[in-house]
């Protein structure tokens, strides 16, 4: 059977009676049903690629974590911090601009500093071409103990075809304890440790000015489960050394 007949109206069996047996009697249907199955079979395909189509990035992305994850694993902390300070990923950064830099699951974005995460309009142009966001209530890399800075990208606000634009943070969800995130401001790199995950509501957002008296904290958002706004994920980590 060729793969196009699965599209192709099913013929209706019917059982019948010969004088010397039985029998099966087909039909193909006409008409209205023809068309609702028709129909009905271009909308399965075209919503197999739309949908194919809206979470590419996500499949990209998976696939890239997949490939280097050894790699990442095998590296240990001093390499990973130098290879954020020689600007190995290719930022082409100028002096004082911020990255965030996560080499476990391959994220490379340039952070806009100062944004308003209550200011739609603002931060939906923003949040394009793989962009991190930090919001305006916290505070910058490397003010110390009992601050916090707070870094967000694809947002619950987003319409559903804008999370192609932002896959920065897709993978946070493979975060694990003791995993580093590194922030770059020019030969300045900042080095934080994971040390938990949570996900919340969408409405919860004490987060933004969440403080620790004993750590330096960053924490990163997105959207969960993943390609959904369902929830946010946050990931906190404390400054390495503070």
């Amino acid at each position: 059977m060729r793969i196009v007949d699965f599209f192709r109206p099913t013929p209706k069996k019917r059982q019948i009676k010969f004088r010397k047996g039985r029998g099966v009697l087909f039909s193909n249907p006409t008409g209205s049903k023809r068309v609702l199955f028709y129909t009905g079979s271009w909308l399965l395909i075209l919503g197999i690629l739309f949908g194919t189509y809206l979470y590419w990035p996500i499949i990209q992305a998976q696939a890239r974590f997949q490939n280097n994850k050894v790699v990442n694993q095998n590296k240990s902390l001093a390499d990973l911090e130098l290879s954020v300070k020689e600007g190995k990923e290719n930022l082409n950064s100028e002096q004082d601009d911020y990255y965030v830099v996560i080499p476990k699951i391959l994220a490379y974005s340039p952070i806009e500093l100062d944004v308003d995460p209550f200011d739609k309009a603002n931060y939906l142009n923003i949040l394009q071409d793989d962009t991190v966001a930090m919001s305006s209530s916290s505070d910058l890399p490397g003010k110390g103990v009992g601050n916090m800075t707070f870094l967000f990208a694809h947002s619950t606000e987003q319409n559903v075809t804008d999370m192609r634009n932002n896959a920065v943070f897709y993978l946070l969800g493979e975060m694990k304890e003791g995993d580093p995130i590194f922030i770059r401001q020019g030969d300045n790199v900042y080095t934080y440790i994971v040390y938990k995950q949570e996900v919340v509501g969408a409405k919860e957002v004490e987060y933004l000015s969440y403080q620790e008296d004993d750590k330096e904290l960053l924490i990163l958002q997105t959207c969960w489960p993943l390609g959904t706004n369902w929830k946010r994920l946050l990931v906190f980590a404390q400054r390495k050394g503070i």
